[in-house]
């Protein structure tokens, strides 16, 4: 069992006049807030509210995975927790857990994949749970998006499935439609699967599925590059082929993506893209790239809507620090250069990418400056084929050997961070803050002094992620610095916040934290962060007053920070601390902020010194929407029982506005030069509309720009194509000569009918007027057979 502290009383820090806080203004008063705390047998690798989605006053709880293979279940948001291994599980059996799966729609229905291959489910959160029939172990599972009960899985066979054949390595598909109690083996040798959106009412939508498959019998253990992507309406009884030389295959809400195998080099990714419209409207289309001298080794797709899609293109080897972003048109094949040198982790699973909530289109994301990777680039190539053996130097003058490796790491030190506010249209440099969280004037070596964002890909251990919130349009806190570029420093780091959707910024505090927003994103809670502490600051006003909290417990270091379904004045901090031996064990801390502030608004003194504050509203424009973005009074907020306060509507979203330069980007085939979107003649021809050979009275001419997709402005700033006449035909001479050419041809033919007896009356012809028009002789004789 977990070790339980509890706490249910007011907490009061009071802070003498030579303490020194790492905030700025930092209240005395009494703060009414509970907390429980629990100590876990080992680190907390995964865990997850459990609850019954259809109702929404449902009980609330906490599961919990251990290091160690153990499951812990809250009893009811967090007051106590049960080991589920002892009861729930067979007994007898090594129960110890791998990893565990919510239903993405029944939240009382969990998949606990053992870790010796026996694997249970329970439908009740946790109170019962049996087994599942499959007998192996799962690697892969996928739930189906409207038939709750239905799941495909994977396994791996081994060799003692065997008997009469040589032994064979590979993953078997099975599917089960009654919640694991029964399994039917469906394929074999595969490599990816999918269950396909429901699109329409019938049997065979329900039951389609994707698979990526070995082309030439079964997948050995040395495996193949190339693998068919076919579907299936009745488990694969039959099927059909829809891509040969795949590699992978990304299904979003839609778009169908397929990677495939570039015949002519075998090492690069071709990518093709369907919509998806309806069952059987497959229409893969090659995606076009403005680029025709990189190679393209591979895609991500960090975004995808009905509007745009958003991908990584890496043009390099795999292990490469960074890829190009591209964005598409709104049928997601013709694509345009959005942003050069994303960071990359070198597995290609994580980049710097954000795409923020509340507010559609924005995104931050990582770069490397362009002028200093080709300074790298230039004198590291050289340095490496070179016999000297020369080094290369740091931004601190420290000499490494010269490898590829040193000159990523090297390249780690010239990271921007951008933000677009128009779906990667256009990018900018964030706007830094003048001033600090002390009100000293922030000053830089120079004058390019902008913002910079730390992401997770870096590789930096228990990192804070951007935070951002649907219900809350405009607010972003992130941890990060001021400068030229991104510090690798922990001293240079701070904690910034943006209540305009990063179109401006402010330091909340020194240092590194983490963070949450609760009471409507209207108060900020700060933790220390990669440092072991029992304290964290609570301020209602972005930073300008302060609350400290002091638990009465051993310092941990915060790893995440969970609101409650439901209820964001209710938080759980998951942390780790070392225990007894040596040994690093699990923390959870339960945080009910919901009566915070009741004793802080008896405080006379602070009333009176915020007698000032009065309701805010900013205005804001994105993508042609409009969004009026509140932030009610400290006195408002005190007196608003906690219903109103969930159900509270931070933003109200009122009429569309004008057309601004951010709701147009570049067309395909041109580049954003100096803030004119230019052609450039390296990308790849063709890629916009031209005249048409049989231009008639008009045709559309770009500008260099089309309008972001999604974008609802009117009027205001207008880049919409040029409707341009056709040129006259006399000076199109290549086809005027054509239509000569036609004409002489067709009189030719008029001729040679008209000589024709049959024809004459229809010429018009009177042969008797036309005396020579018959040769010799031949007039008489035509005379008289008319006779």
């Amino acid at each position: 069992m977990p070790l339980r502290i509890e706490f249910q009383a007011l907490m009061m820090l009071v802070l003498l006049s030579a303490h020194v806080s790492w905030f700025g203004c930092v209240v005395s008063a009494e703060l009414n807030v509970s907390y429980t705390q629990y100590n876990f047998d080992s680190p907390i690798v995964d865990y997850f509210w459990c609850s019954n989605s259809n109702e929404s006053n449902s009980t609330k709880h906490l599961m919990v995975l251990t290091e160690m293979g153990f499951v812990y279940k809250s009893q009811e948001k967090g007051p106590t927790f049960s080991k589920l291994n002892d009861h729930i599980f067979s007994k007898g059996e090594d129960s110890t857990i791998a990893w565990f799966i919510r239903h993405p729609s029944n939240h009382e229905m969990i998949i606990f994949v053992g870790s010796k291959g026996v694997n249970w489910v329970t439908e009740d959160c946790g109170k019962t749970a049996r087994k599942l029939a499959l007998g192996k172990g799962i690697i892969e599972i996928d739930f189906h998006p409207t038939e709750e009960k239905w799941i495909i899985a994977s396994s791996w066979t081994k060799c003692e499935d065997f008997i009469e054949t040589s032994c064979e390595i590979y993953k078997e598909l099975f599917v089960s439609r009654d919640m694991g109690e029964h399994w039917n083996l469906i394929a074999s040798g595969v490599i990816q699967f999918s269950w396909f959106p429901s699109l329409e009412d019938n049997e065979a939508s329900k039951r389609r599925i994707l698979l990526l498959s070995q082309n030439h019998g079964l997948l050995k253990l040395k495996g193949e590059l190339e693998y068919t992507l076919s579907y299936s309406d009745d488990f694969f009884q039959t099927s059909k082929v829809l891509f040969n030389r795949a590699r992978h295959f990304v299904l979003s809400s839609n778009f169908l993506f397929v990677a495939g195998v570039n015949q002519e080099d075998k090492q690069e990714a071709m990518l093709s893209a369907s919509s998806i419209k309806g069952i059987n409207a497959f229409h893969f289309s090659e995606i076009i790239l403005p680029f025709t001298r990189l190679r393209e080794l591979s895609y991500t797709v960090l975004e995808s809507e009905s509007s745009r899609v958003v991908l990584n293109v890496n043009h390099n080897s795999d292990n490469y620090l960074y890829g190009n972003i591209y964005v598409s048109d709104s049928r997601g094949v013709t694509y345009s250069l959005s942003l050069k040198n994303n960071i990359r982790n070198p597995r290609g699973d994580d980049f710097d990418f954000y795409k923020a909530k509340g507010i559609d289109g924005i995104y931050i994301a990582n770069s490397i400056d362009e002028e200093m990777l080709r300074f790298h680039l230039q004198s590291g190539n050289k340095a490496l084929i070179s016999s000297e053996g020369k080094r290369i130097r740091n931004r601190k003058g420290k000499e490494k050997p010269t490898t590829m490796k040193n000159l990523q790491d090297e390249l780690k030190e010239f990271v921007k961070s951008y933000i677009s506010f128009n779906k990667g249209g256009s990018w900018n440099l964030l706007a830094a803050p003048t001033l600090d969280s002390k009100g000293h004037r922030i000053t830089c070596e120079d004058e390019s002094c902008t913002l910079h964002i730390q992401f997770e890909s870096m590789g930096l251990t228990h990192l804070q992620k951007i935070l951002s919130l649907d219900e809350v349009p405009g607010l972003l806190i992130a941890n990060g610095n001021v400068g030229t570029f991104l510090s690798n420093n922990p001293e240079d780091i701070n904690t910034y916040i943006s209540r305009d959707g990063g179109r401006t910024w402010k330091e909340l505090a020194k240092g590194s934290h983490a963070f949450a927003a609760v009471n409507s994103g209207e108060e900020i809670l700060l933790f220390p962060l990669n440092t072991p502490s029992n304290k964290f600051a609570y301020t209602f006003d972005d930073g300008q007053h302060w609350f400290e909290y002091e638990l009465s417990t051993e310092p941990f270091e915060i790893l995440n920070i969970v609101r409650a379904e439901g209820n964001d004045m209710l938080l759980t901090l998951v942390g780790e601390k070392v225990g007894e031996g040596g040994s690093s064990e699990g923390v959870i801390v339960n945080l009910n902020l919901t009566n915070a502030l009741q004793g802080v608004c008896n405080d006379q003194a602070l009333i009176e010194d915020l007698q000032a504050e009065a309701p805010s509203v900013t205005s804001l424009c994105f993508l042609g929407q409009e969004y009026h973005v509140r932030k009610r009074d400290f006195l408002s907020r005190c007196n608003i029982p906690l219903r109103e306060k969930i159900q509270f509507s931070s933003f109200i979203e009122t009429s569309t506005c004008a057309c601004q330069e951010e709701d147009w980007e570049c067309d395909a085939g041109f580049t954003n030069i100096s803030g004119v979107c230019t052609w450039n003649q390296n990308f790849r021809k063709g890629l916009t509309p031209e005249m048409s050979e049989n231009c008639v009275s008009f045709y559309y001419q770009s500008q260099g720009y089309r309008k972001v997709p999604g974008s609802i402005c009117a009027e205001g700033v207008d880049h919409s194509p040029l409707k341009m006449d056709c040129p006259l035909r006399f000076l199109n001479v290549k086809r005027n000569m054509m239509l000569l050419a036609l004409v002489f041809a067709l009189i030719v033919y008029l001729l040679y009918l008209c000589s024709s007896s049959l024809m004459s009356n229809l010429c018009g012809w009177n042969r008797r007027d036309s005396k020579n028009y018959f040769p010799d002789g031949e007039e008489k004789e035509e005379e008289k057979r008319l006779k």
